[in-house]
């Protein structure tokens, strides 16, 4: 029987943001990583969320409802290590079959989207969506490419050579958000149509 789970990757510093992009409103009641969350829960066992110690801390202080007792965190003291190490941290605490990786910045996965993607699930590939002949967001790799992920020393290592290692799966989706990255303010006030910002942000 195979298994599912999933990293958030949310420890990057958000300098070109200005703000915790974990944080950032999606609708009305969600967050980016409350939102996530929810679409993670309704199809896999376990999410751990690799974050930065510095949004640990800010959330301690100033609001604890961010803090889920269904998921797991894992504190990246070393954000400067890169995309690579962070996946690592996440990687270590997931034992399953399968496991979506996921950025903070794409907030837009849906459980219709991780579902297709699970039914596309074959050992020692990958999956990825493609829209409109462009791949996007997340990733779900087998544990034979989570293993070979935990190996890698070097820390400017790209994901992407990696990947060339294995054979992957073309999920074909008719949504674009899959493509959207939400990396400054203008990113987000385009893509959602709203100003959440405050002057001190910028």
């Amino acid at each position: 029987m195979k298994s599912y789970s999933a990293v958030i990757l949310s420890s990057g510093k958000s300098k070109r943001m200005g703000f915790p992009k974990a944080l950032l409103p999606f609708n009305e009641r969600e967050t980016f990583l409350s939102h996530l969350i929810k679409q993670y829960k309704k199809i896999v066992q376990n999410v751990v969320i690799v974050i930065s110690q510095d949004l640990f801390e800010f959330i301690q202080i100033n609001d604890k409802k961010y803090f889920y007792s269904s998921v797991s965190y894992v504190i990246n003291k070393y954000p400067e290590k890169g995309k690579i190490y962070s996946i690592q941290l996440g990687l270590e605490h997931l034992h399953t079959g399968f496991i979506f990786i996921q950025n903070i910045d794409n907030p837009f996965v849906t459980k219709d989207l991780l579902r297709q993607m699970i039914t596309k699930a074959e050992n020692n590939k990958y999956v990825v969506p493609k829209f409109d002949s462009k791949r996007g967001h997340p990733l779900l790799i087998h544990k034979s490419i989570a293993d070979r992920i935990k190996d890698i020393r070097e820390e400017d290592f790209n994901l992407h050579v990696l990947l060339n290692e294995f054979d992957s799966i073309d999920c074909l989706t008719q949504d674009p958000n899959v493509l959207l990255n939400i990396n400054t303010p203008r990113d987000y006030y385009l893509t959602f149509d709203k100003e959440y910002f405050a002057e001190e942000w910028l």
